[in-house]
């Protein structure tokens, strides 16, 4: 999605090649520079006189000379370090406002400008919002040993485990408004389910980044008597989630993980129902994240293995297999086995709790196909179709899943 203001962008322009035109003592490029004029309007703009100004420029012709000279990789971190510096002294507070309280903020001017470098440089443009420059915002590289991306007012952030990542990324965290009426909670995933922020997009430069080891995202719910705030009797079961990577049309609820590098503005460190707090979970790549309430939502059977179950009729004899499962609730109560057709009664339809077998949100557990008779004596052999069923505390239940037993 283009977040880019061509409005702003003018205005940073045209305002800043006129401080240059009329400034008597800004420095303009030496002669051979690699830096367009626009370009240095714009750094003039933003960036004090003297050596930070210098040092802008500077990192600047790095970036156009080495991609210039076909060395693209080394441009892109070049690159990448130059929107590290800027964010930095943007957080300093030692950029200057173009255009005092009138557009563009010093925010929009710094996200004209690196996007604008990387587009003179024939790099991918970043196309990096002002978000990630303001408090509630963060930019930084992680490289593979790994690291810890937090805003900075530290109501949201990543944590990047060793390893992780191939290379240097650059990553941006911002902030997603609320909009809406609060009591339709409604937010920025592709869900019916109940949205509560705060809300953020966590991206990469370069873009798609995936991590070969779970990292952990973390936000801070917003607590009463914030409107749009979850009840207290729904806080515990709230997750985070975002677009799932395989169908970004849907969501994937994360399993949970603490994020102890969030300070929730003195609220509880875990949630609760009087202060939500803090809520982490477990990621591999980056998108728009919010805290959604998973209730109403009905686990599901992702396979049985093996299937049929070929189980042994002898008395006492006892066939393993296997159920994996999915529930956003994280909350299976019982497993339930319905009779489809049984012509030999080999089955014995049963209902029994598995909440011991099935905790968090994903995971499988170990069943058996048994015969109770006592040796020597043997069960009665034949084949039945049954479905197994899946049911949470909510009393929500799992299609069907359709499995073949044969006792022989």
């Amino acid at each position: 999605m283009k977040r880019r203001r061509p409005l702003a962008r003018c205005a940073a322009l045209a305002l800043a090649t006129t401080l240059a035109a009329c400034a008597d003592d800004g420095p303009t490029p030496p002669d051979g520079s690699v830096v367009p004029a626009a370009i240095q309007a714009q750094i003039d703009a933003l960036f004090p006189d003297g050596s930070l100004r210098e040092s802008a420029t500077s990192r600047v012709e790095d970036v156009l000379e080495q991609a210039a000279a076909g060395q693209t990789a080394q441009a892109q971190s070049t690159f990448v370090d130059f929107v590290v510096f800027g964010a930095s002294q943007a957080t300093d507070g030692t950029l200057l406002d173009p255009n005092g309280a009138a557009p563009p903020t010093t925010e929009d001017a710094l996200s004209t400008l690196v996007n604008d470098v990387a587009d003179e440089a024939g790099l991918p443009v970043p196309d990096i919002p002002i978000g990630p420059f303001t408090d509630d915002g963060a930019v930084a590289v992680i490289d593979g040993s790994g690291g810890t991306v937090v805003t900075r007012n530290r109501n949201a952030g990543v944590m990047i485990p060793p390893g992780a990542l191939s290379g240097r990324t650059l990553i941006t965290i911002e902030r997603i408004p609320e909009t809406g009426d609060p009591e339709d909670h409604d937010g920025p995933l592709p869900s019916a389910l109940p949205q509560y922020p705060r809300f953020y997009d966590i991206a990469t430069f370069p873009a798609g980044v995936t991590l070969t080891q779970a990292g952990v995202v973390g936000v801070c719910v917003v607590d009463p008597p914030d409107p749009f705030a979850p009840d207290p009797d729904i806080v515990a079961r709230l997750r985070i989630a975002h677009p799932d990577p395989d169908d970004p049309q849907s969501i994937e609820i994360l399993p949970l993980a603490d994020a102890p590098f969030l300070d929730c503005d003195g609220a509880a460190n875990s949630l609760s129902p009087a202060a939500p707090g803090r809520l982490g979970g477990s990621i591999s790549s980056f998108s728009p994240f919010a805290a959604v309430d998973p209730a109403g939502s009905a686990p599901s059977i992702m396979s049985v293995t093996p299937n049929p179950i070929v189980a042994s009729a002898d008395g006492g004899a006892s066939t393993p297999f296997t159920v994996s499962y999915s529930d956003p609730d994280g909350d299976i109560l019982f497993f339930e086995v319905v009779e489809v057709t049984d012509p030999d009664g080999v089955v014995n339809p049963t209902f029994f709790p598995v909440d011991d077998r099935a905790p968090g949100t994903a995971g499988s557990f170990p069943l058996a196909a048994e015969c109770n008779e006592t040796p020597p004596a043997r069960c009665q052999t034949g084949t039945a179709i049954v479905d197994f069923i899946l049911i949470d505390a909510a009393g929500n239940e799992s299609a069907p899943f359709r499995v073949t037993i044969v006792f022989e």
